[in-house]
């Protein structure tokens, strides 16, 4: 019988044949939390034969051998045990999926017209929230024991990332694949660092996450893990400290990851090479700063649909303007260029989205919306219509979450208020008009 069950497994495996791709948006690249579909495909001869295995399989397999029950024990195993959306086996929690009456918004990522995240405030508490209708309603979907130090990253409409930090203790990276009504988690692993600060990075089944602290040395201090199960076991990669000014790893900052090898983490402050864009290609053993054009400075996390990829400069300075740039790339970072925005004497009113590898918004201070469909080639502007104007006379735009150029939501405030008073807003028209809708 063990005979059996191992030449079943090893047929099984090696007709799976895994591929990636992309989906296309218009004429566009799918927008930034899609990027990561995958499927299984394979010979149709090679499916039909793993389709008859499972058959025979079923037959011989399915009732357990004399003497066992079907827990191999007496005790059935407990009920907080199930797989995660990878197959991996860890500890499943639910969440309340209580509505948020009047939301406080944190931060918010829409991954499709209907459906999106969010980080929200109640009291000092911080926690994650999901949509399924357009933003109109929010559900909490934080997972049950997690304290308020977490850090969070959505990959797609109903699947995300979320890190629980312990400081100085211990951390552990949850995932969910239905929206945040259960999450699964794996061990907790020790952190040397950490006051709450974290940022996650993933790639198919591998899973980063950075933790650090924020602070004013010359370089931040920090940890990168990495997990090759889906996060349900994680092993130190890289570490850096606030006297380590050339370490191999830059210092704290976001990560992203386009594969298992090819990463690029933005630094934010200190760095052996100071700020800017740094790039690994052994999966975060060992970095280097990236190449950039003459000028760049601040450079924000890239966002990538395929090889082609896009990432802000907000700092950027030349010789005729101080206005933000846009960098773009297409051989996957190895090389960049730089794109100016036509802002002319307006001003970045929130930090701009990028939808895609090719595809970015921005908002002005004059409620003008400034979109790129071919990675900042060309420039569309979109300006406020009357009722907007009005809005924005009085009220700030303190974050944008776009799914098209022309669907977006934004977080708007009174001016100089704090942004858990921002109300959540929905633009059809590319910005020539808000209407609110959570609040």
């Amino acid at each position: 019988m063990d005979e059996l069950r191992r030449r079943l497994s090893d047929l099984v495996d090696g007709a799976e044949n895994p591929v990636s791709f992309n989906d296309v948006w218009r004429n566009v690249d799918m927008p930034r939390n899609q990027q990561k579909a995958k499927r299984r495909s394979g010979l149709w001869w090679a499916a039909s034969g793993v389709a008859a295995v499972a058959l025979v399989a079923a037959v011989f397999l399915s009732a357990p051998p004399a003497g066992e029950n079907h827990h191999h024990g007496t005790n059935p195993p407990p009920s907080t045990k199930g797989a995660n959306p990878q197959g991996k086996t860890g500890t499943t929690v639910p969440s309340s999926e209580a509505i948020i009456a009047q939301p406080s918004f944190s931060s918010v990522s829409m991954t499709s017209a209907e459906t999106g995240w969010a980080e929200v405030l109640n009291g000092s508490t911080l926690g994650v929230a999901h949509t399924s209708d357009g933003g109109a309603t929010w559900h909490d979907v934080t997972p049950r024991g997690v304290g308020n130090t977490m850090a969070f990253q959505p990959t797609g409409p109903e699947s995300a990332l979320l890190a629980w930090i312990r400081p100085l203790q211990a951390a552990t990276v949850y995932t969910t694949s239905d929206g945040g009504k259960t999450w699964t988690h794996g061990k907790s692993f020790p952190i040397k660092y950490g006051d709450g600060n974290a940022y996650l990075g993933e790639s198919g089944r591998d899973v980063w996450i950075e933790v650090g602290e924020a602070g004013m040395a010359s370089v931040l201090p920090a940890q990168l893990f990495k997990s090759v199960d889906a996060g349900m076991t994680f092993a130190l990669v890289n570490q850096s400290s606030s006297t380590s000014a050339h370490s191999s790893f830059p210092g704290f900052g976001p990560i992203v990851f386009l594969n298992a090898w090819d990463g690029f983490t933005s630094v934010v402050h200190g760095g052996p090479d100071g700020l800017g864009l740094y790039r690994t290609t052994d999966g975060g053993k060992t970095w280097s700063a990236a190449t950039l054009p003459a000028g760049a400075q601040q450079v924000g996390l890239p966002v990538f649909s395929g090889q082609r990829g896009l990432a802000w400069d907000v700092q950027a300075v030349s010789s005729t303007t101080s206005a933000p740039s846009l960098l773009r790339t297409t051989d996957g970072g190895s090389t960049w260029q730089q794109a100016q925005i036509p802002l002319g004497s307006d001003s970045v009113a929130a930090n701009p989205d990028v939808l895609s590898g090719t595809a970015a918004v921005m908002v002005g201070t004059s409620g003008t919306i400034y979109a790129t469909t071919d990675g900042g080639g060309t420039w569309s502007t979109t300006k406020p219509g009357i009722t907007a104007q009005q809005l924005l006379s009085t009220n700030v735009i303190t974050q944008v979450s776009f799914f098209t150029p022309v669907v977006g939501w934004a977080l708007i405030g009174p001016k100089g208020s704090a942004l858990e008073q921002a109300a959540l807003y929905l633009t059809t028209d590319g910005g020539v008009s808000w209407r609110a809708i959570a609040k």
